[in-house]
């Protein structure tokens, strides 16, 4: 069959991950169906250990975006995968993992041919500046090491349906290499978000701040901050050691946690 075409494989993904990372992973289970692979993995997170559990899915009935939103996963054209994780770090710590998460997407993606990927503060993947995936990081347990669930969903072949039922630019890895494989790349993400996180421990965010600034898709740009109560506008000048955005403003710089605010370009685009 073409690679092009294949459904995700379960033995195809263990086959093409490192032997580092297989020696990690305990278990990669591939739905047909699911509702949420990250609500699968924090529902079994409260009963058991998953460091190590990969949960994959063709279709998600009720993925999930930050905030709440919803994450749309049209059945053979995208990748819905979440993976749980040990973290040894400070629960106080633990906010510019998404941004962690996001450098192994880029890092994944850009090893399986894929050119022109940028992030958005906090937790986008933009493929030639139109959102084309996205990153929900959920602490399941504060013990340490922290639980965490690591989720992360791409457009690989649906972005015309998303585009037409969202009615707004969507990317689609696809669209831009034709013959990647969605097998391929699911085993690329596992490696990169293990290696990233593994690094995450031994060196904290500092050490790959300047690397995630280097591809923010809006720094050094004017930028429009939206909160419950406010709207800032300003220059987006980096993140801070952990993680704040990093605005530059008529008075004065001012720093902002993803959790509180949304980030669009000064005309209201991605």
């Amino acid at each position: 069959m073409d690679s092009t075409r294949q459904p995700l494989d379960r033995e195809l993904i263990l086959e093409r991950i490192s032997p580092a990372t297989r020696t990690w992973v305990s278990e990669i289970g591939v739905h047909e169906e699911i509702d949420s692979t990250n609500t699968h993995l924090m529902t079994r997170a409260a009963a058991e250990d998953i460091d190590g559990v990969v949960c994959i899915a063709e279709r998600q009935t009720a993925g999930r975006g930050r905030r709440g939103r919803t994450w749309l996963t049209p059945s053979g054209g995208a990748i819905a995968l979440s993976l749980g994780r040990h973290l040894s770090v400070a629960v106080a710590e633990i906010a510019p993992l998404s941004l962690i998460v996001g450098l192994a997407v880029a890092n994944a993606m850009h090893d399986s041919g894929v050119n022109g990927v940028s992030l958005k503060w906090p937790n986008d993947i933009l493929l030639d500046g139109a959102k084309v995936g996205g990153i929900l990081i959920e602490l399941a347990a504060i013990t340490q090491p922290l639980k965490i669930v690591i989720g992360v969903g791409i457009n690989v072949g649906a972005g015309a349906e998303v585009r037409t039922r969202l009615g707004v630019p969507v990317g689609d890895v696809r669209e831009k290499n034709r013959t990647i494989s969605r097998n391929n790349l699911a085993a690329g993400l596992i490696d990169n978000i293990h290696d990233f996180a593994t690094r995450f421990e031994q060196h904290g965010f500092p050490a790959m701040r300047s690397d995630w600034e280097t591809i923010h898709a809006h720094q050094g740009r004017h930028v429009l901050v939206i909160g419950a109560n406010e709207t800032v506008e300003g220059i987006a000048r980096g993140v801070t050691a952990s993680g704040e955005l990093v605005l530059e403003t008529d008075s004065g710089i001012r720093c902002f946690s993803g959790g509180e605010v949304s980030l669009r370009g000064a005309h209201g685009n991605v």
